[in-house]
């Protein structure tokens, strides 16, 4: 006979995507009342993102219903043309408050996500879907060195980047002169 283990062990994202529907349980058990998990959010709107100062109380206060957070990360949504539209986010949480009644929703209805409306500061309303984060990536430290080596790689790419883009732009630019010239003779006939 199968019964669900009630003591609360450290969340295995793992077995939350591929175990049995008993040890599913237990991880959902073990997600909602751990430390250091996380939720996924598949849309955040623009209006939601921390500000280009870095100061996150919007999404802040919209999250910390779930509990206390210790970091969130937003991600771009790239389209298969590798446009943007949107952003995505992970809300990393130090513990989470038990006895709230939308975490206990995310759990019970795994793996389909929990929508949460979210009004703007004109009072329009968004449909925030929050899951289980089955994915969640440890924050990771780095030492000097490791920073340094990131940001020339970093320049080089950009540099790299820039450069293409610059001959690209030389490249439109004698077309426009190649274009103009031909405007201006074909005006000079008429």
């Amino acid at each position: 006979m199968n019964t669900i283990i009630t003591a609360i062990e450290r969340f295995t994202p793992e077995i939350l995507r591929s175990g049995t529907d008993e040890e599913k349980q237990q991880q959902l058990m073990n997600w909602s009342h751990g430390e250091s998990n996380s939720i996924y959010v598949r849309w955040v709107p623009d209006e939601m993102l921390p500000n280009y100062a870095g100061n996150d109380t919007v999404p802040r206060n919209f999250f910390g219903m779930f509990g206390e957070i210790a970091r969130m990360d937003f991600v771009p949504k790239l389209n298969a043309l590798g446009m943007r539209y949107g952003h995505m986010a992970f809300i990393h949480y130090h513990y989470f408050f038990e006895s709230t009644a939308e975490l206990q929703q995310i759990v019970q209805v795994h793996p389909v996500p929990v929508d949460f409306t979210w009004y703007n500061c004109m009072n329009k309303p968004y449909e925030i879907s929050c899951c289980v984060n089955t994915r969640p990536v440890a924050k990771v430290e780095f030492n000097p060195s490791q920073l340094t080596d990131m940001i020339q790689n970093l320049n080089m790419r950009l540099t790299t980047e820039l450069k293409e883009k610059d001959a690209i732009i030389f490249k439109l630019q004698m077309d426009i002169q190649r274009i103009d010239a031909v405007v201006n003779e074909l005006q000079a006939r008429m």
